[in-house]
């Protein structure tokens, strides 16, 4: 994780920077896998510790515009509408540098027959969450589209199930199959 560090008049303020790398890991029964998510590369390790494997998929990076800087700002000022922050948050905001390439990978989910689907990163929300799926030896099997808010819990040999919201963000468990 990156953070940024400002002086804000009371001391020290650490953010974490905004669109920064972030740990991604994932668990099959025989192995942890952890992402680096700016070049998503997957390294396996068995559940005594012992690197097994490394796969290195080309994904690109993701594309930071300012206007996705400008929504974290908004949302990072309301995170807590009891406390009036937004004066540091201009603050950070200003001075944080800001990327126009962001992470590859957003997310790691292990599918049932061992598969590993690595989330392409976004910082858009709404538009549906997009996979790249690897075989459990880490060569590519499929790109996948998921419906959008939809958050899968459960991925089978032909089913997403998970929970989708609607635009009242109302909770819904939902299946999808899987076309191949």
């Amino acid at each position: 994780i990156e953070f940024f560090t400002t002086n804000v008049g009371q001391g020290l303020f650490p953010y974490r920077t905004p669109f920064g790398p972030t740990p991604i890991y994932g668990s099959s029964p025989d192995r942890i896998y952890v992402v680096e998510s700016f070049s998503g590369e997957v390294k396996g390790f068995d559940y005594e510790g012992d690197l097994r494997e490394i796969f290195r998929p080309s994904i690109p990076a993701s594309v930071i515009l300012e206007e996705d800087y400008e929504r974290e700002k908004e949302r990072s000022i309301n995170f807590d509408p009891s406390y009036d922050n937004r004066p540091i948050v201009e603050r950070l905001f200003r001075e944080i540098p800001h990327r126009t390439e962001g992470p590859a990978v957003g997310g790691l989910t292990v599918d049932l027959d061992g598969n590993l689907w690595l989330e392409l990163y976004s910082p858009r929300e709404g538009l549906g969450r997009k996979w790249i799926v690897l075989a459990p030896d880490g060569s590519p099997r499929a790109r996948v589209q998921g419906p959008a808010r939809f958050t899968p819990f459960e991925i089978g040999s032909d089913f997403l199930l998970g929970v989708w919201t609607d635009e009242m963000e109302i909770p819904y468990v939902r299946r999808y199959p899987l076309r191949k």
